[in-house]
């Protein structure tokens, strides 16, 4: 089932930097990790396919994980030293933060590769070890960067320079993914809101190719990975 945003359009800051969009993708997150090692547990000991199946999931929401990082890496920390030096303290924690979630995607991608050759579900409960980790690590470095960075990049940063993140993000998504990512943004978003947020947000081309083919891709995504009808 989705989990609802309690709002995925919020009011724009009164800054020159619209960061709203960053609401939908750290919810998106959070609901993948959150059910993600229930999927691992799900799994039948000695299924190959299905352990197959879950663990291209998992390297996923891993990768659009390390992609959003490595985004805000390269684009926020330095620009925010520089024009905010109070917040240098509050930047060198977030960029801690990230280290320690790299470090445990790093674990995580060790515990898939056994539990891949396996299928045992001894190694399963190993990858869903590491996933409840990153969860809780997750959810509260997310929330700490909402309620103290994006305030002060709302204020900090050109829309130009916020633009650079979801450049990023769609120059480093792999193109077979990128209607299955969509997918995810969009269970993010209450099922009568989708279609008025894909107007304001998506151009014309990307809008008709998930109308006509990712929607299908998705949900045939969800009865691989999922279980979902």
């Amino acid at each position: 089932m989705a989990t609802a945003l309690p709002s995925f359009n919020p009011p724009r800051p009164s800054g020159p930097c619209d960061t709203s969009d960053l609401i939908l993708i750290h919810s998106t997150l959070r609901r993948l990790f959150a059910e993600a090692p229930g999927l691992v547990r799900a799994v039948a000991d000695g299924d190959h396919k299905h352990t197959g199946q879950v663990a291209e999931h998992l390297d996923d929401i891993a990768d659009m994980l390390h992609t959003h990082h490595e985004g805000q890496d390269r684009v926020l920390w330095d620009r925010l030293e520089q024009r905010s030096p109070a917040c240098v303290p509050l930047v060198g924690r977030m960029r801690a933060q990230h280290d320690e979630i790299s470090l445990l995607l790093d674990r995580l991608d060790l515990h898939l590769t056994t539990w891949r050759s396996t299928a045992h579900v001894d190694d399963g409960q190993g990858v869903a070890e590491v996933l409840a980790h990153l969860g809780a690590v997750l959810v509260q470095h997310l929330a700490e960067e909402e309620q103290q960075i994006v305030p002060i990049v709302a204020a900090t940063l050109t829309q130009q320079e916020w633009d650079e993140l979801a450049a990023h993000r769609r120059e480093s998504t792999p193109k077979n993914r990128l209607l299955i990512r969509l997918g995810f943004l969009l269970e993010s978003i209450p099922p009568e809101d989708r279609d008025a947020w894909m107007l304001a947000t998506l151009p014309r081309v990307p809008r008709v190719l998930y109308t006509l083919i990712g929607k299908r891709q998705y949900a045939a995504h969800r009865r691989r990975v999922l279980g979902d009808a």
